[in-house]
């Protein structure tokens, strides 16, 4: 029995290890997407600075379009983090309760040998 729960502690461990891996890399991506997105920024305020005034209308609506696209492309990337975080979760949880059930059947099967034992004597 004691070896059942071993397995079971040792499978709750290994399952946290990996939620805690997908967090920080989920965290890694969040920082380097926010990272791209300032500099897309950056770009398009400098190339709007350098614009001429009569082209300033063109460079702004250019600017705007590469930041929305930027916007866009952060967000989908913080968004797929996220999943891969909430899926370890899930997992991780899964693995968790099968570990804990198998423990369970142990428990309950030493138990009935106890039973049995203890009914032939």
């Amino acid at each position: 029995m004691i070896k059942a729960e071993q397995k079971e502690i040792k499978t709750a461990v290994k399952a946290d290890e990996k939620v805690n891996k997908a967090m920080a890399k989920a965290a890694e991506t969040k920082s380097k997407a926010h990272a791209n997105l300032v500099e897309s920024h950056t770009d398009a305020a400098a190339k709007v600075a350098k614009a001429d005034p009569e082209d300033r209308a063109k460079a702004m609506a250019k600017a705007e379009e590469k930041v929305a696209d930027a916007n866009l492309k952060a967000e989908k990337k913080m968004i797929k983090a996220d999943e891969k975080v909430l899926k370890a979760q899930v997992d991780a949880a899964a693995d968790k309760a099968t570990a804990a059930a198998k423990t369970e059947q142990v428990r309950a099967e030493a138990q009935a040998d106890v039973h049995k034992a203890a009914a032939r004597n």
